[in-house]
C-alpha cells in the first residue's frame, strides 16, 4: 500500500559569503508488512538472519517479548511472523537526502593572476534519517526486504572550486 503523505522540504540559504542548500523528504502514515526473505526469522535455510530479532522474542527469561519465539520450523516461523499485528510497522520518516554548504572566498590574487570564483564547498547524501521504522531496514525501499538488505550508503565529499 502507497503511503498517504509524501513531502520533500527544500533549503536555500545565503549569508555574506556563506551558503547552504539542503534537501529534506520524507513519508508519514505508511502501514508496512514487511515481505521478502527477511519478513520472518529463518524463512529459508541458508539466509543469514537479520540482528531485528535479537532480544525481542520470546524466551524462558523473556515471558513479555514483543515478538514470538523463534523457530527453525518455516511453517510455524510464518504462522508466528506473517501478517501479524506486531509485525505492522509505520514506515514514516524524514532524511537529509543532500546538502551543500560553501563560503566563497572573494578578491583573491595569486601572483599577477585575479582569481574570479574560489569556494570551498561540503557536499553530502543521505546523511541522516529521522525513523520509526525498526528492522533497520532502509524505509525507501517499503515493504520487500530482498532489495534492502545490503547497508545504506552515505556519502560526503570536500570540493574546491577555482574560476580565473
Amino acid at each position: 500500500m502507497p503511503p498517504h503523505y509524501v513531502y520533500g522540504i527544500n533549503l536555500d540559504l545565503k549569508y555574506k559569503n556563506w551558503d547552504l542548500s539542503a534537501f529534506f523528504q520524507g513519508t508519514l502514515d505508511h502501514q508496512i508488512y514487511r515481505t521478502g526473505y527477511f519478513a520472518q526469522p529463518f524463512q529459508a535455510e541458508w539466509q543469514n538472519q537479520s540482528n531485528a530479532w535479537l532480544g525481542r522474542t520470546w524466551t524462558e527469561d523473556n515471558r513479555n517479548a514483543e515478538f514470538p519465539r523463534l523457530t527453525t520450523q518455516r511453517g510455524l516461523s510464518r504462522w508466528n511472523y506473517q501478517f501479524k499485528d506486531h509485525i505492522l510497522q509505520n514506515n514514516r520518516y524524514i532524511r537529509l537526502k543532500s546538502l551543500i554548504v560553501g563560503y566563497n572566498i572573494k578578491d583573491l590574487k595569486i601572483g599577477n593572476t585575479a582569481i574570479n570564483t574560489c569556494r570551498i564547498y561540503f557536499s553530502g547524501n543521505d546523511l541522516f534519517e529521522f525513523t520509526s521504522v525498526k528492522d533497520g531496514y532502509d524505509p525507501e525501499f517499503q515493504e520487500s526486504s530482498n532489495n534492502s538488505a545490503y547497508p545504506f550508503m552515505r556519502t560526503w565529499a570536500l570540493g574546491l572550486k577555482v574560476s580565473l
